[in-house]
């Protein structure tokens, strides 16, 4: 199917908003960064709403773009986008978009992941603390020189 100026101006318009926001995205998750780094609870509550209302804004944005190429026939994932529009000359604005938005997407990715991990971390660190004081601790949270999991019961302090 051939698409024409504008349907690729629409397109361009569609790949700019998701662009923006995952921009946005981006400041906000290095702001939860930094404030996970800081253990500031107040901080990261505030973020996390932040960063809801902008995820919701990204599915928006995507259902936006899923529906526009749908209505021309086209698939939406990334090979049929990249496919279509390395092909058409006159769309090269909305390919270093569509490019731009892929790369950010990743890093986007990657950030979240990093983030996930401390709070992860933090959890599990939080969890250890509170076994070892109620003597609870679970033998699958303890590791032996080997790098095993050890199946030695501790006690808790009060028990010491």
């Amino acid at each position: 199917m051939a698409i024409t100026t504008t349907q690729i101006n629409h397109l361009l318009r569609l790949l700019s908003m998701e662009l923006q926001c995952t921009e946005n995205l981006s400041t906000v998750l290095k702001q939860e960064h930094l404030a996970l780094t800081e253990s500031d609870p107040d901080q990261i509550i505030a973020i996390s709403e932040r960063k809801k209302v902008l995820i919701e804004q990204m599915g928006r944005h995507l259902a936006d773009r899923q529906g526009f190429l749908a209505s021309l026939g086209l698939n939406s994932d990334r090979k049929s986008v990249d496919t279509l529009l390395g092909s058409l000359p006159e769309a090269e604005a909305a390919y270093a978009v569509w490019r731009q938005l892929m790369e950010m997407a990743a890093q986007l990715n990657k950030s979240n992941q990093i983030n996930g991990g401390i709070i992860t971390l933090g959890s599990r660190h939080i969890r250890q603390t509170i076994d070892i004081l109620t003597g609870n601790q679970s033998a699958g949270d303890t590791y032996n020189p080997k790098g095993r999991q050890s199946d030695t019961t501790s006690r808790s302090l009060a028990r010491a």
